[in-house]
């Protein structure tokens, strides 16, 4: 549109455009001069928006202090202590020592990597969690060594586990022991049921661990008491009363043993001596 012309129509064109944006701008500026006062009607405006971010960054500043703290506590509490976890190291060998017969684990030592923390009663271990733990160059390195202590002069070691229990299968699998019938229908076999239940635990001696070798041991025990319930009534005398003390005082250390909230290679050991006790006893009832 020309700024200068002689044509009317133009100019009242360009008068009318003129005029819109002279009452936009009439607008706008009553707009601001509106903004204007409600600022000045509230004088300590500025003041409250000063305040406002204040409080946001305390917030914030207590927010990363929780977060420090949490991540400390998570450092801090140990996932188990150090002798828990040494005495399933202990157990876990005695273990695998215990399904080879012609073997032995002299010693054994290891060294591993992670948080060390106090505990209300000893040393606690807390391992390291990428993700959630920052600084892996705090990690401490624990190193112990475990060694199989020769018995004291006269006293017996300990037998091993899975020839205590091939003796047994061995012991039941003679005929003697076939007269022994429960009443039940059908009629069992105890001592079919051991050495059935035996030839089970040696076939998976690969898969051996504690809390299976214990379960197991405590099904043997039951069928042995049944067996001694029968051998009591059918040959009474103290032969009959030894076998059934003895499978008696089994089943109370499985029962013992399966309440410890921490087992220990001590424990396998005792499981097999008293194992091995009825066995024994068994045997002096054979003819």
């Amino acid at each position: 549109m020309p700024l200068v012309t002689d044509n009317i129509e133009e100019a009242r064109t360009a008068y009318s455009v003129l005029e819109v944006r002279a009452q936009r701008a009439e607008s706008l500026a009553q707009t601001l001069q509106s903004a204007l006062d409600n600022t000045r009607i509230r004088p300590g405006f500025i003041q409250d928006v000063h305040d406002i971010r204040q409080v946001l960054l305390d917030r914030e500043a207590v927010n990363e202090n929780l977060r420090v703290q949490l991540q400390q506590a998570i450092v801090t509490k140990a996932d188990l202590p150090l002798e828990n976890f040494i005495a399933s190291i202990g157990l876990a060998v005695a273990v695998g020592q215990a399904s080879m017969p012609d073997r032995t684990v002299p010693s054994l030592s290891a060294s591993l990597q992670s948080y060390v923390t106090p505990t209300e009663s000893s040393v606690g271990l807390r391992f390291f969690q990428p993700g959630v733990d920052g600084h892996p160059e705090s990690l401490s390195t624990t190193t112990f060594q475990i060694a199989l202590v020769p018995p004291a002069p006269g006293l017996r070691a300990p037998r091993n586990l899975y020839t205590v229990l091939l003796e047994k299968q061995s012991l039941y699998t003679n005929t003697f022991w076939a007269r022994f019938v429960t009443s039940a229908s059908p009629p069992a076999v105890p001592a079919n049921d051991i050495v059935v239940a035996l030839t089970a635990i040696l076939a998976n001696s690969g898969s051996w661990n504690y809390s299976y070798l214990l379960q197991s041991s405590m099904a043997v025990g039951n069928s042995e008491k049944a067996l001694a319930a029968l051998v009591s009534v059918a040959l009474p005398g103290d032969a009959a009363t030894a076998f059934s003390a003895a499978v008696s005082s089994l089943l109370a250390l499985t029962t013992a043993l399966a309440a410890k909230p921490t087992a220990v290679a001590g424990d396998l050991f005792a499981l097999t001596a008293s194992l091995d006790n009825v066995t024994s006893v068994a045997r002096a009832l054979l003819p």
